[in-house]
């Protein structure tokens, strides 16, 4: 799945268990008492937004992680592969500068 797909999905996923959290809580402050099925359906909610979270975490770790992989290629390769992907000179130097900072 396309990371922005993804990320486009558990954002609406997340609003849509977040609003029925928030319609949960004015009934409880409005004093009224929720059956086992809304209670269930509390903590449904809650398991749904903190499985997302971990989902977007994930995500934001293997990008790092491959991004990291891809700035410890040989400079050589990384030209080759640049190059390859259509990319200007000038861009890799500028990451290549950028990446030096970074690490050093």
């Amino acid at each position: 799945m396309r990371l922005e797909l993804y990320m486009a999905e558990t954002a609406r996923i997340a609003h849509e268990q977040a609003t029925m959290l928030d319609e949960a809580r004015q009934r409880i402050l409005a004093g009224q008492l929720l059956n086992r099925l809304e209670q269930a359906g509390i903590l449904h909610a809650l398991q749904v937004l903190v499985e997302n979270a971990i989902g977007k975490a994930k995500q934001s770790i293997r990008s790092r992680q491959a991004m990291h992989r891809f700035l410890s290629l040989p400079t050589m390769h990384l030209h080759h592969w640049l190059s390859s992907a259509g990319w200007e000179e000038p861009l890799l130097r500028n990451g290549m500068q950028s990446s030096a900072c970074a690490t050093g």
